[in-house]
């Protein structure tokens, strides 16, 4: 197995190479936050953070999944940086705090499954949850309120 550490969809001839297994750290609770900026809009609107850890296929966050998990939303000290500069907030969250969240999770698989080949797995329920495009500047600013006070 290998671990996808990128966003967005990759080829879908990729998925045709025989044995080829992908793992990947989605930052929302799926099926319920599947798509893009999955830590803001977990915390809009599951008022927690998500993970999610499933095997790529060919849709988008629509894989059978490893873990999913939730934990309490942080209270970051990011100073008023995001009240000057959004955009500067967001990449930092993106930059830090998201690839920490994703090891976290990682580590948890790890630490009760010594042989990713044979771990269960369990289909996702498309009835529930939807995808989500990129926030706007101004629901960033709600989700950055949120997690700064």
């Amino acid at each position: 197995p290998f671990l996808f550490t990128g966003g967005g969809l990759l080829p879908k001839n990729i998925f045709n190479i025989k044995d080829l297994k992908l793992f990947h750290i989605h930052p929302g609770y799926l099926p319920q936050i599947r798509g893009a900026d999955g830590f803001f809009w977990s915390i809009l609107i599951r008022k927690k953070i998500g993970l999610s850890c499933f095997v790529m296929n060919a849709g988008l966050d629509t894989g059978d999944l490893l873990k999913t998990m939730e934990m309490p939303i942080p209270k970051l000290k990011l100073n008023t940086i995001h009240k000057k500069n959004t955009k500067n907030a967001y990449r930092l969250i993106y930059s830090f705090l998201d690839p920490f969240l994703r090891g976290y999770l990682l580590k948890k698989i790890l630490q009760k499954n010594t042989n990713l080949n044979k771990i269960t797995v369990k289909k996702q329920d498309f009835r529930i949850g939807k995808s989500y495009t990129f926030m706007s500047d101004k629901l960033i600013k709600t989700v950055l309120n949120i997690v700064t006070k």
